[in-house]
């Protein structure tokens, strides 16, 4: 046998002093030699033993063998992690390819997902140059009704330059055109009794474009 048992009945022999021990022994009392068999202890008794603690060379012989298992199970849960993933991700595409843009007065609202309040995403609107040419009717006022140099005012927040121009009596954003000139921009604007025509000196890029109450607001980027 492993421990080089002797012949004589429930008797061996410790295989390091050599001492006579009786075959129940789990250790040698003579030199502290532990006589227990691992693999028969692991079979018998699992991965705690004998004596309900866990033999660290044991215990990562046991764990390495049940790894398999293990594997598959966090395999499992690895999957099904990414399905829900996959999924939330295709509804978010959903939402996206439905979201609605709707124009709101001198600006734009872009919505995406469920309604919500004071949730609205503002695009800020683009200059009147981006948009067609004037209609018809539009260039008959311009050549027709008199010319009129509104109010400017200048103002200076931080990083911002905004022009304010008092013109009363306009109504749409579409009453208003920006002609972009070799040093700054022209600014026509359509009343009913007058075409509002003002430059302004400035030759930055137009950052935000407003109608406001009897006034226009234009701010100017100062950084590029």
């Amino acid at each position: 046998m492993l421990f080089g048992r002797k012949n004589k009945k429930n008797k061996e022999e410790c295989p390091n002093c050599k001492s006579d021990l009786e075959k129940e022994f789990s250790f040698c009392p003579y030199c502290g030699l532990s006589l227990i068999d691992k693999e028969r202890e692991m079979r018998e008794f699992g991965m705690l033993g004998r004596a309900d603690f866990a033999d660290k060379t044991s215990s990562n012989t046991y764990l390495a063998q049940s790894g398999g298992f293990s594997d598959k199970i966090i395999s499992s849960i690895v999957n099904s992690l990414m399905k829900n993933l996959d999924r939330q991700f295709k509804d978010m595409d959903k939402e996206i390819a439905n979201a609605e843009i709707k124009p709101m007065r001198n600006r734009f609202s872009i919505r995406i997902g469920p309604k919500t309040t004071n949730k609205n995403i503002e695009e800020k609107p683009k200059a009147a140059t981006s948009r067609k040419g004037p209609s018809q009717e539009q260039m008959r006022k311009i050549s027709t009704l008199p010319r009129k140099s509104a109010n400017t005012n200048v103002k200076r927040l931080g990083n911002k330059i905004i022009y304010e121009l008092g013109m009363q009596g306009i109504k749409s954003p579409e009453d208003i055109f920006v002609s972009k000139l070799e040093n700054g921009y022209e600014i026509k604007a359509i009343s009913d009794k007058h075409v509002y025509v003002n430059t302004i000196p400035l030759d930055l890029p137009v950052k935000t474009f407003k109608l406001e109450k009897d006034k226009i607001s234009v701010e100017f980027k100062t950084e590029y």
